[in-house]
């Protein structure tokens, strides 16, 4: 993930990060940086080599919009990349109820879900 982030920030100069909570912003932060050679600037932020910047932020932090993944007030050219992590920690419950009700085995069985039945 971080190294798209470099990729997409070197491409089109502006990248937010969207981290579950501040301490996983700084842990991600410290770790990009790492990569790019650089050292973290400001609220974390990141400049990569090429002056791409990479910003990380919590979805709350920075207004994001889930249902299109995009940052209130920021560029439309801006890519936003969201951890796994976060997604898991703001979606907890819906992600539990996503499979809560499938017959057991169902995914196993055919990757094609919704499972379609068959007649005798």
């Amino acid at each position: 993930m971080l190294e798209a982030a470099i990729e997409a920030a070197d491409r089109c100069g502006y990248v937010f990060v969207i981290c579950a909570n501040s301490k996983e912003c700084e842990r991600l932060a410290w770790r990009c940086a790492k990569m790019c050679g650089v050292e973290v600037v400001g609220m974390p932020k990141v400049y990569t080599q090429k002056r791409g910047q990479i910003t990380f932020e919590t979805s709350r932090s920075c207004q994001l919009m889930w249902e299109d993944l995009h940052v209130h007030g920021a560029f439309p050219a801006c890519e936003v990349i969201v951890d796994h992590y976060a997604i898991e920690s703001e979606f907890a419950k819906m992600l539990e109820m996503l499979h809560r009700f499938d017959p057991e085995g169902a995914h196993a069985e055919n990757p094609h879900y919704p499972v379609e039945e068959t007649q005798a």
